[in-house]
């Protein structure tokens, strides 16, 4: 079977080191058993894909209205090609109809499974890559007291961790920063790092006596949570967050290898179910055809918050 994976990562650091947390490793392993091919929205140009023709199953990684799920709504709207989609972040479906646009769909957490229960195929799947991410990299000298990883935006609140006693990291993306936060961190003294590959950070996380993860509840963290844990280090978050409350509470965070796993039963489970009939597929391009509200509105609110920081 030919599997096409589509992402979108646009950062220049990024795009100089090889992607390899735990969604990259375990979608790898599907190549065990099928073809699979990677495309990267923000980059590859659009003659190095043809998504209607080339492929049996196409594996959106994205949130819901984000530039991959646009992306492949607009390819395969119409088509009887099998889709599914690893749902990133929090944002609630769009609706039961346009969810079902795709035949399986990928959540990380169970605090969001009961926003995908009602379509008919849902897996859990996540995991961090482990073969990078494990306590071999936990070094008996350590360089920071707290640690914290994630975009340098409001969301993450790693200004939080200024409240922190000792020595402070803090790891994100500069070039996509809020200059505010970034300024704010380093009049406190916290020593900013750029993205780093995934066998950096494994020894940054080695060296940090702790990792604190000061996310809202939509403001993702669970990836760095997970890794954190896995490398051995303790991790503290706020009380506000019952997401990551939840991932704290397991014995031991998923693995690359079960991320793969959970990937490979709902893509077989997708191409065994019955195929779109002719009428589907018309219903399914009309849909598309029609603006999502909720959708809409998640990208316009975005959209002034970006402005009015602008301002």
């Amino acid at each position: 079977m030919r599997i096409l994976v589509v992402y979108y990562i646009t950062s220049e650091a990024r795009l100089q080191t090889e992607w390899a947390d735990g969604f990259a490793a375990g979608a790898r392993r599907l190549s065990d058993d099928n073809e699979t091919h990677w495309y990267n929205l923000a980059v590859d140009g659009p003659d190095q894909i043809d998504a209607r023709r080339n492929y049996d199953f196409v594996l959106a990684k994205s949130n819901w209205g984000w530039h991959v799920d646009r992306f492949v709504r607009r390819e395969l709207a119409g088509t009887a090609v099998r889709r599914g989609i690893a749902i990133s972040g929090s944002a609630r479906l769009p609706s039961a109809k346009r969810a079902r646009f795709y035949d399986v769909l990928f959540y990380e957490t169970d605090w969001y499974r009961p926003y995908v229960e009602s379509h008919p195929r849902v897996y859990h799947a996540f995991g961090v890559n482990t073969d990078i991410m494990n306590p071999s990299v936990q070094q008996a000298e350590k360089q920071y007291d707290w640690m914290t990883v994630g975009a340098f935006q409001s969301h993450k609140r790693q200004w939080l961790i200024l409240n922190k006693p000792g020595k402070k990291l803090a790891v994100g993306d500069v070039g996509e920063a809020d200059p505010d936060i970034l300024r704010q961190l380093r009049a406190g003294g916290v020593e900013i790092h750029d993205y780093v590959s995934q066998e950096r950070l494994a020894t940054l996380y080695g060296q940090a006596r702790y990792v604190y993860v000061p996310a809202t509840l939509h403001g993702g963290g669970e990836r760095a949570l997970m890794e954190a844990q896995a490398c051995g280090t303790p991790v503290a978050i706020e009380p506000d967050n019952p997401k990551l409350a939840e991932l704290l509470a397991r014995p031991e965070p998923w693995s690359h290898h079960y991320y793969g796993d959970q990937l490979a039963k709902g893509i077989s489970a997708a191409m065994e179910a019955p195929g779109r009939t002719r009428l589907a597929r018309t219903q399914d391009w009309l849909l598309e055809k029609i603006p999502d509200r909720r959708a809409a509105a998640t990208r316009l609110a975005g959209l002034r918050e970006r402005m009015g920081k602008q301002r």
